[in-house]
């Protein structure tokens, strides 16, 4: 519904004079969603009334929930369904939205040229420079071994291939990940892209197009052209939903031509044919949750064989009023990257943490420091 997978949940109601049931659709669990963050999306209430004069008559109710910075707008013009449309003539520059540094977040990739569906799941680490990204490219068709499941350390321009349909993990450098994937469609290879581009979000060059409606959301619209290798410019216009301290990215959509060689015209019109578009796709994101689930995510252990380790013990004096338990508590990515700066570090290396108590006013934290990884060339 709306781009977020939900489950049912049904009720029903049973009077003299009224049947009615009562449908909810909630947001579907995953493993990267905790139960505090499932909300409604629709409620739909059908069934049959009994009138004075004793006919029956059939109804059907259908709620909406959205989530929204209920702020009143003058401007009617943002409840227009966006077009879809990159100009080149825009516009002036705004300060791009305040991201949150850690966060998760689903997406959903249509592609409006062929109609085929892709997923992700993606966590971003801006303060540490981490990606982890689960990738599955047209859903309902047979993709399996082009599956792609990754943590990307961009402070050393590392990436980690995890295990994926009995391979080994691989440790290759993260600058060379797009060429690897060449091999395969540009809407696939675009669509990585895609994902990729919103790590740079808070550092990259945009225009402020203005207000529009998106999902039923009144959202800001950004707009980049950037271009990768075999000489594809790509044209993207981000949506972000603005809440009282920062903006959470609900959505992109995506254009991306490529020009004829020796061409150097940068009209991205393609009715003269000399610009090929290539690909044309929306990116819904949802189930977007600040900070991450579970520390585990990050973990590249299994990309290491098995090496001498050394224990560390650490006290951190502080008072604490509740038992910190499992990597529910928000203090395991906080603690695991103060301890990567004070050991000069990427966080990524910081490995099976546990948390004990000494005293009311002590704890131990132990962990793993795993090695570096040693990669030609750099």
């Amino acid at each position: 519904i709306n781009g977020i997978p939900v489950k049912a949940v049904r009720s029903c109601v049973c009077e003299p004079t009224l049947n009615m049931t009562i449908e909810y659709f909630l947001q579907a669990d995953t493993a990267f969603l905790s139960l505090e963050t499932t909300g409604p999306v629709r409620v739909e209430m059908k069934g049959i009334v009994k009138r004075p004069d004793g006919k029956t008559e059939p109804f059907t109710y259908i709620y909406q929930f959205l989530t929204f910075d209920p702020t009143p707008t003058i401007d009617e013009d943002v409840f227009q369904v966006p077009q879809g449309v990159i100009c080149n003539t825009s516009i002036y520059y705004h300060q791009l939205p305040n991201i949150l540094p850690q966060f998760t977040t689903h997406g959903e990739i249509i592609n409006t040229r062929n109609h085929r569906l892709s997923v992700f799941n993606v966590l971003f680490d801006w303060q540490e420079k981490l990606m982890r990204l689960e990738f599955y490219p047209e859903v309902h068709g047979n993709s399996s071994d082009r599956s792609i499941r990754m943590i990307t350390d961009y402070r050393l321009g590392i990436q980690y291939n995890l295990d994926n349909n009995f391979r080994p993990c691989l440790i290759k450098s993260s600058y060379t990940s797009l060429a690897d994937l060449e091999k395969l469609s540009w809407s696939y290879v675009l669509h990585v892209d895609d994902i990729y581009s919103l790590m740079t979000l808070n550092t990259a060059m945009f225009n402020y197009k203005g207000k529009l409606n998106v999902r039923g959301l009144t959202v800001d619209v950004w707009g980049r052209k950037s271009t990768i290798a075999g000489g594809i410019t790509i044209n993207r216009e981000y949506y972000f939903l603005k809440t009282l301290h920062t903006a959470v990215p609900i959505g992109i959509f995506q254009k991306a031509f490529k020009l004829p060689k020796n061409n150097n015209d940068d009209d991205d019109d393609d009715d003269d044919g000399t610009v090929e578009l290539i690909n044309e796709s929306w990116i819904h994101l949802y189930g977007y949750v600040q900070g991450h689930v579970h520390l585990d995510n990050f973990n590249i252990e299994s990309c290491f064989h098995l090496r001498e380790r050394f224990y560390i013990n650490f006290q951190l004096e502080d008072k604490f009023d509740i038992y910190i338990k499992g990597y529910e508590s928000l203090i395991f990515p906080s603690l695991r990257n103060s301890l990567a700066r004070a050991a000069n570090v990427s966080s990524v290396r910081i490995s099976n943490m546990q948390i004990g108590r000494l005293s009311s006013d002590l704890m131990v934290v132990q962990f793993t420091l795993l090695d570096a990884p040693s990669i030609p060339g750099k």
